[in-house]
């Protein structure tokens, strides 16, 4: 049965916390930085158009996938008015579709492109080599179209711009018009390669106008094929590249979504695509995930459980935590299954917000998972940056971190993640004031306030029980003890509510050990829902090594007294284990009595942030103190380690 789950918009949603709105502040300052005219000079030389003396952003904006950033620079901004009501952002928005506009008509065309132009005379060139009716350098330009068209879809329904939506149905039609010619054999070939999501945002186009044209061309990058294969194929998603892969999952849901709600039907054809996105949701965050919820090795997924043999200095590349939140959500509003709000609120608090540097909004391409390295961010200054695939998603990630605290079904509240919140129910005159920390405190409360101060609500919530809880939540009302029904992995309160009434709600934490499958002797930690990671030394972070074009990772792996140096290579494992990552457990102690009570071995420190010193191992005559351990995601300018080898006498690393 469908679902009647939904979001609430950005502009109901107030994020109070202060490590998410001071990453969120910091990423809109950056996005600020950026002068319209740049943005637009592409698209202007590729119609003809006087660029007004501006030239494209450097590194990736000024090659064959120009525009790739633009698009989720247009989506974020949309997000950012959406949620603030921003005017000067309002204003450029608006400029930008304008011109945008004046682009379409100079080419007589809907096509929009803000690539590295190989051919004046033929500025769709890159898409007739793709299509083999042509020969030279291409770089996956549906994927580079795909951003800008979504961007300007965005704009749209975030903004209420009528003629963005007039752009995005022209665009839509020169991608129908271009793809629905393809034969078998020129379909096979670009099912190949990385068109990011464009079946996704064909689909969404579909379900804002009705007409049929989009959904046929979505369809035409639909792949039962692959879904099929990934998903009941032993280890098929070994040296697949991860971030192409994940977005055609999205589209495959999409069109399940699409095909209900416009044409009201529910055929066995398209509800397989249903099945083949949970059935590979599954696969990645079983066999395929970090304690994070960051993926990939070098943009690669690997081996099936083989997360160990995978750690490097290229894990958990940014944009693939990006999708997988947006697939995590979109099987959430299908199915109302808490698991993939688990998965959501680890990812957020760890890989997302593990990968922004709050004092200047620059993000990483990859957070390492192997220890003694450290995260390398993009350049503070814009004209600077090589405006990665990564630092698009990342201007997304936060200008829209309040969209998946809080969902609606009917007369129902689901309170999904424990943040620091304000929810404005309006249709309902209802205002929400959630005051949680999980980083410091174990528990949250929940007051709610109503526009008539004199009226009583009849209100259900649903309250999420949490995978990292160590015991039962415990609940009270007014200082008085509830005792909740269990639900599908819910806790259920039903009741009339007044003006001021206030929950309570105790969350018990401790600090856990989370495995990795293919060696029992390495262990990660989190406290509640936040990975720790114990901070080593900052020597000769400096110097970086190539890890793709324009991109670079840490040179040197440094453990204590112990390193390495190690060059990359695309696509492939580069790793070596140092001896000093191997703790040795004191006073004759088993790894299963280690695990058996971790938390006895992680002493908290006194004070206000959150630090636990390790007791029980051999760490200080490696490194001359005990490790300390914080959170994950406040380490940016030292190595750190989040993964360690233990042993007892006789065992060694894997």
């Amino acid at each position: 049965m469908e679902r009647k789950i939904v979001p609430f918009s950005l502009d109901y949603v107030e994020v109070t916390e202060p490590l998410l709105v001071n990453a969120q502040n910091a990423q809109i300052e950056f996005i600020k930085k950026f002068d319209v005219e740049r943005i637009l000079s592409r698209f202007r030389e590729t119609a003809g158009l006087d660029t007004k003396g501006a030239k494209p952003y450097i590194g990736w904006e000024d090659s064959l996938i120009g525009g790739h950033f633009i698009g989720h620079y247009f989506t974020a901004c949309a997000q950012l008015v959406k949620m603030t009501g921003d005017k000067e952002v309002a204003e450029h928005l608006t400029y930008i579709v304008e011109e945008l506009r004046k682009c379409q008509k100079a080419l007589n065309s809907g096509f929009l492109s803000a690539a590295y132009i190989l051919d004046p005379d033929n500025v769709e060139k890159q898409f007739d080599i793709e299509e083999g009716k042509a020969e030279g350098q291409t770089w996956v330009p549906w994927y580079a179209l795909h951003k800008v068209f979504q961007g300007i879809i965005d704009i749209f329904v975030l903004t209420d711009n009528e003629m963005a939506l007039e752009v995005a149905k022209d665009f839509g039609v020169w991608i129908y018009n271009r793809v629905i010619k393809w034969d078998k054999k020129t379909k096979e070939r670009l099912l190949q390669t990385e068109y990011g999501g464009m079946n996704d945002s064909l689909y969404e186009l579909y379900k804002i106008t009705g007409e049929t044209i989009y959904r046929d061309a979505a369809s035409q990058f639909d792949d039962p094929v692959l879904y099929e294969r990934l998903t009941t194929t032993p280890n098929a998603l070994n040296c697949i590249h991860a971030n192409t892969t994940i977005p055609k999952f999205l589209g495959a849901l999409n069109c399940v979504d699409a095909h209900r709600k416009v044409e009201g039907i529910t055929c066995d054809e398209y509800e397989k695509y249903f099945d083949y996105a949970k059935k590979f949701f599954d696969i990645v965050v079983e066999k395929q995930s970090y304690i994070t919820g960051g993926i990939s090795d070098m943009e690669h997924f690997r081996e099936d459980g083989k997360m160990d043999a995978a750690r490097t200095q290229c894990n958990c590349e940014s944009c693939c935590s990006y999708n997988m939140l947006k697939l995590a959500r979109c099987l959430f509003l299908f199915t109302g299954e808490k698991k993939y709000m688990d998965y959501y609120e680890n990812t957020l608090r760890n890989a997302i917000l593990g990968a922004i540097n709050p004092e200047n909004g620059t993000t990483t391409y990859f957070s390492p998972m192997a220890t003694g390295y450290y995260k390398l961010f993009g350049k503070e200054k814009v004209e600077e940056n090589m405006l990665w695939c990564c630092t698009g998603t990342g201007t997304e990630d936060f200008t829209k971190l309040g969209d998946s605290i809080y969902f609606q079904e009917e007369d129902t509240l689901y309170v999904n993640l424990y943040i620091d919140s304000i929810l404005k129910w309006k249709e309902k005159g209802v205002t929400l004031h959630q005051n949680s920390d999980v980083t410091r405190s174990e528990k949250a409360e929940f007051t709610f306030s109503f526009d008539d101060v004199h009226d009583r609500k009849y209100l259900k919530i649903k309250f999420r029980i949490p995978d990292w809880v160590c015991d039962k939540l415990t609940f009270s009302m007014n200082d008085k003890s509830l005792q909740l029904m269990e639900e599908s992995g819910f806790y259920v309160l039903d009741t009339v509510f007044h003006h001021q009434d206030k929950i309570v709600v105790h969350y018990p934490m401790k600090v856990e050990a989370y495995g990795l499958e293919d060696c029992p002797s390495v262990f990660g930690f989190k406290y509640g829902p936040t990975v720790l990671a114990a901070k080593l030394d900052t020597t000769d972070m400096d110097e970086s090594v190539w890890a793709g074009i324009d991109v670079i990772a840490p040179a040197w792996k440094i453990v204590g007294k112990n390193r390495a140096k190690l060059q990359i290579k695309y696509a492939q494992t580069s790793r070596k284990v140092l001896e000093t990552e191997e703790l040795t457990l004191m006073n004759g102690m088993s790894i299963d009595e280690f695990l058996s009570d971790t938390s006895r071995f992680f002493v908290k420190e006194e004070g206000e942030d959150i630090k636990f010193r390790l007791r029980g191992t051999n760490a200080e005559s490696i490194f001359g103190e005990e490790l300390m351990f914080v959170p994950y995601n406040t380490i940016t300018n030292c190595r750190y380690g989040i993964y360690w080898y233990f042993k007892e006498e006789i065992n060694s690393i894997c």
